[in-house]
């Protein structure tokens, strides 16, 4: 009967120890495996843009996300909106980093095409949270719908357009800093 404990007492500690070598490399190949996603996820949109406008350019400077969110969207949507936010800061300077290292040509495609479905989805008549949600949804590829790490991220880089003013409207500081 000793042995009996014995030899349960072995299985459950092997079991500890793969369980816990096997969270150690899923932790390690956390990182790896978000930049993949947001790769996909950016090809996905690229591949989406059929026209790509060149005149388009990058914004320079960030804003103050309370101030856009309230200059955009109703008082009853601004705790859904932060709350996006809050789940997507962990991802947010991930994304910029992969975002900045693609070439400009590539970077400048993204902006105008967020900015080419948000204004789609605007003259279709979708609210501003309605909208925010139609990206939210179309910048994931179809198969990848249901996982939830490329929902999570794809909702960051939805707002990380946004904060850049790629998409919706943009703060007075914004429009003063427009080039035109």
């Amino acid at each position: 009967m000793k042995n009996d404990q014995s030899l349960k007492n072995s299985n459950n500690n092997q079991v500890a120890a793969r369980d816990i070598h096997n969270y150690t490399l899923t932790d390690q190949n956390s990182e790896e495996e978000e930049l993949g996603i947001i790769s996909d996820i950016f090809t996905h949109v690229i591949d989406c843009n059929e026209s790509k406008d060149q005149s388009a350019s990058r914004p320079d400077n960030w804003i103050h996300t309370s101030e856009k969110i309230r200059i955009n969207f109703l008082a009853t949507d601004f705790d859904e909106v932060k709350m996006h936010y809050k789940y997507a800061l962990t991802k947010v300077s991930t994304i910029k980093n992969f975002f900045q290292s693609l070439p400009v040509n590539n970077q400048d495609d993204l902006h105008g095409c967020f900015f080419a479905i948000y204004q789609n989805n605007r003259q279709n008549g979708l609210t501003a949270i309605q909208n925010l949600h139609a990206l939210f949804d179309w910048v994931i590829p179809n198969s990848k719908k249901k996982n939830p790490k490329y929902r999570s991220i794809g909702n960051a880089i939805v707002l990380l357009f946004f904060e850049d003013c790629s998409i919706f409207e943009k703060t007075e500081q914004e429009k003063q800093l427009a080039l035109w």
